[in-house]
């Protein structure tokens, strides 16, 4: 069954709230799979979507269109955890997957680190890169001439 309200007044805005359930099962006592869906929006200045379900939820939001978005989600069954920004695409670029970060920024640079200690840091790849791993090693590139090494 669904329930819910929507609201379109194209081209411009919209509005949507819905609820949907269904069985899930064959066998007694059966169960009911709920999700829930919200949008809404003013094209191009905003827009809006989340979905939830029992097995995780997930957003998505955008401003100015392209200028600006986000998307969020999490998983209760399969245990995980995302989110990104973004601004002109690539311009400024965010991602967190489970602890582990990354970010790219216009003109190449660009930053990472994960959850088990390594670290990197660059610019134009190797005009200058600066990397340690989870055992404490480091490497050092400037002007792409590997300085440091640690073997």
């Amino acid at each position: 069954s669904q329930a819910g309200r929507e609201f379109f007044c194209l081209p411009i805005c919209w509005y949507k709230n819905m609820r949907t359930s269904r069985p899930v099962g064959d066998a007694a006592p059966r169960g009911l799979e709920i999700t829930i869906r919200q949008s809404h929006g003013a094209f191009p200045l905003w827009s809006y979507k989340r979905e939830e379900t029992a097995a995780g939820w997930q957003q998505e939001r955008s401003l100015l269109w392209f200028l600006y978005d986000q998307r969020q989600e999490a998983g209760a069954v399969r245990r995980h955890a995302y989110v990104r920004h973004r601004v002109l695409w690539h311009l400024y670029h965010y991602e967190k997957l489970n602890g582990d970060v990354s970010v790219d920024m216009l003109p190449g640079i660009t930053y990472d680190a994960r959850t088990d200690g390594f670290r990197k840091t660059s610019f134009l790849w190797r005009a200058f890169r600066w990397e340690r791993s989870p055992e404490g090693k480091r490497k050092l590139d400037l002007l792409f001439v590997p300085l440091i090494r640690d073997e």
